[in-house]
């Protein structure tokens, strides 16, 4: 640990957008930014990945309540999949095991299937996902831990 003067402390602090009044920093400065920086970086990343996955629509309404997630995917044009967005993970599919729509186009519905499995984001929360992927779905042809292998 480096010692610092006073002065140099608030030039630091000053850098970190924290205002400092005489010899005091308030609380509520404090926090604003320490919760800007915990929401900017908030967890250490992590990937996981699934071919060819048959799961229910009831686990997987189950996984995606465990994430944060809606039930309702978003659309991902670089992965080219659905994306369902948790609090700290982030699932990307290849077809919607709830509705069995592709993502791409031209084939018919298949619900309970997610074809490509994609996890990412805070790494205890993906290692959770992964295992409950494991243990509850009806098939998996491979499975990629620490990377989105597949989609």
């Amino acid at each position: 640990m480096t010692k610092m003067t006073k002065s140099e402390l608030k030039k630091q602090l000053s850098g970190l957008g924290i205002k400092v009044v005489g010899n005091y920093v308030s609380k509520k400065e404090v926090i604003k930014v320490l919760a800007g920086k915990v929401l900017q970086f908030p967890y250490k990343k992590a990937e996981w990945g699934f071919d060819l996955t048959s799961i229910s629509p009831e686990i997987w309404k189950k996984i995606l309540k465990f994430i944060g997630a809606s039930e309702k995917p978003g659309r991902d044009d670089s992965s080219a999949g659905w994306v369902w967005k948790g609090k700290t993970v982030t699932i990307y599919t290849g077809n919607d095991p709830i509705s069995g729509e592709y993502y791409s186009k031209g084939r018919e519905n298949e619900k309970g299937y997610a074809s490509y499995i994609g996890i990412e984001g805070d790494k205890e929360t993906v290692k959770k996902v992964a295992d409950i992927i494991r243990k509850k779905a009806d098939y998996i042809k491979e499975e990629s831990p620490e990377e989105r292998q597949f989609i």
